[in-house]
């Protein structure tokens, strides 16, 4: 009886083995696109074009901002980029920085851990608020052939020495 469970399992924990884990080289062209896919939200938010940007989420995907405003689904993320771009936001530059961390999950899901700046923005009362960095975490997903982001989350980096 032993026999056939054990069978089993190897079965199962070698297909999850194989599905997960992939060559280094294998992933080339998934980094490449990885990076291209944040390389073009900057460029779509930084010219405020909320339509551009919100088109690189996932359709089902969803935004968490680091002052804790979240929003689900593409159209949702083009309003809150819409009315951002509208508002204090509207000279918003962000800077993402080059050294991102890139961790597969799968062939078709990625977590990116990485921080960025974010200058030009207004606050309630009128004034410009100094550039502030941010770490990010952003889960990919690679549906059709292209990836998308399925979740990105904003927080403050926190300032050395407090």
């Amino acid at each position: 009886m032993k026999t056939p469970y054990a069978w089993i399992a190897v079965v199962v924990l070698g297909c999850g083995v194989t599905v997960i884990a992939q060559p280094a080289a294998d992933r080339k062209a998934d980094d490449a696109a990885v990076a291209k896919l944040t390389a073009n939200y900057e460029s779509a938010y930084n010219s405020h074009d909320a339509k551009a940007a919100a088109s690189f989420y996932a359709t089902d995907g969803d935004r968490r901002t680091a002052d804790g405003r979240v929003v689900g689904g593409r159209a949702a993320v083009e309003r809150q980029l819409a009315d951002d771009f509208g508002g204090r936001f509207k000279a918003a530059v962000v800077k993402f920085d080059a050294a991102s961390e890139v961790r597969y999950v799968s062939a078709t899901m990625a977590i990116v851990d990485g921080s960025a700046q974010l200058s030009g923005v207004i606050s309630a009362g009128g004034q410009p608020i100094p550039p502030a960095r941010y770490l990010h975490t952003l889960v990919a997903v690679k549906r059709g052939g292209a990836w998308q982001i399925l979740a990105l989350r904003n927080w403050p980096a926190p300032v050395p020495g407090k």
